[in-house]
């Protein structure tokens, strides 16, 4: 599975239960029950390339009360080792 399908999957599972408007309020949030989540990347130039987008996304999940409530999110990255093949 790509990243960008993962990052769908997880938009839409996270946004599943908002309707929009300004009645939504979610207070910070600490703690919670951990559930992993595994991230497979691969370095561009030595530069991971969906991580800080990522990382970004769990910040959110982790700062808003209403989403995943009562889970916290933890990553464990793997970098998957790309290699070119030589005929």
């Amino acid at each position: 599975m790509s990243i960008q399908w993962l990052l769908l999957l997880l938009a839409v599972a996270f946004g599943a239960g908002y309707e929009g408007g300004d009645e939504l309020s979610c207070k910070r949030r600490r703690g919670g029950i951990p559930l992993p989540l595994g991230v497979f990347t691969v370095q561009k130039d030595g530069f991971p390339d969906a991580l800080p987008a990522i990382r970004t996304a769990l910040a959110h999940v982790h700062n808003r009360s209403c989403i995943l409530q009562g889970y916290r999110l933890e990553m464990i990255v793997k970098e998957t080792h790309v290699s070119v093949l030589s005929p």
